[in-house]
């Protein structure tokens, strides 16, 4: 899994960073932080965690030996698709390093009032919205494990799922993030979105959201031809971010669209 671990180094500071990302997207792989970790402290190298999939309700990387949590506060944090905003979590020191050797000057130094404001509302209700999401998402991914038009299902925990023990171990639940593959491809997971009736793009909303990836790399091949899936993420592959709706209807819905493909 190396190639979701990326060390860089800044010119200023000069000190190394392990950069990783899990539950990695779209398969929500799940790294091993702590082991990560403790090969990167060492070799002198810092670790950081994109945990924006787990969000801080479910799983919290500094406990398991990362020095460095991001999380976007776009995603689970606000819930509700109304405000940008992102968060980086640790050490006095290593933060202000960051934040005076580059990011007060690509994103700006505060959020506006009224996105805060939208952000720390959303933030009351994290802990009940992430039950929720986890719990109506591990019965949905267990209903389309069933369903004979689904080729795949990956979620992180289910007993299919090659890391369910990490993520175990190192979340409280598994998230409202899913994805799943068609036995009739391309064709067929475009035809399913085009039935549902809770259809949008994004994540970590109050509303069910789903997205196809091979549909914008598709429409990027146009203007660059080298454009391509990652590995392991091939074109029949949905992603879907379970909402707070009634798991009855999202798994009605889901049915209906999967009708006959």
């Amino acid at each position: 899994m190396t190639f979701r671990i990326r060390a860089i180094s800044t010119p200023r500071s000069r000190r190394k960073r392990a950069w990783s990302i899990s539950p990695v997207n779209p398969l929500s792989a799940i790294l091993d932080i702590a082991a990560i970790a403790e090969r990167a402290h060492a070799h002198g190298v810092k670790v950081a965690v994109d945990s924006t999939f787990a969000s801080p309700a479910l799983q919290r990387p500094i406990e398991h030996g990362a020095d460095i949590v991001l999380h976007s506060l776009t995603k689970y944090i606000n819930g509700h698709g109304n405000a940008l905003g992102g968060a980086l979590l640790g050490d006095a020191e290593t933060l202000h390093t960051l934040h005076e050797t580059g990011l007060r000057y690509i994103t700006g130094a505060t959020l506006s009032p009224h996105s805060a404001f939208l952000i720390l509302r959303g933030l009351k209700t994290l802990s009940l919205r992430m039950e929720r999401h986890s719990a109506s998402a591990l019965t949905i991914a267990h209903m389309l494990e069933a369903h004979p038009a689904v080729a795949c299902v990956s979620y992180p925990f289910l007993d299919s799922h090659p890391d369910q023990a990490i993520a175990r171990r190192q979340m409280t639940q598994g998230s409202g993030m899913l994805a799943f593959g068609l036995h009739a491809g391309f064709d067929g997971a475009r035809t399913m979105l085009n039935r549902l009736q809770l259809l949008a793009v994004s994540l970590g909303d109050t509303d069910t959201l789903i997205y196809l990836p091979a549909s914008i790399t598709r429409a990027r091949q146009s203007i660059r031809k080298d454009a391509h899936m990652v590995l392991g993420v091939g074109e029949d592959l949905v992603r879907l971010s379970v909402g707070l709706e009634d798991v009855s209807d999202i798994i009605a819905d889901l049915r209906q669209a999967l009708q006959n493909l």
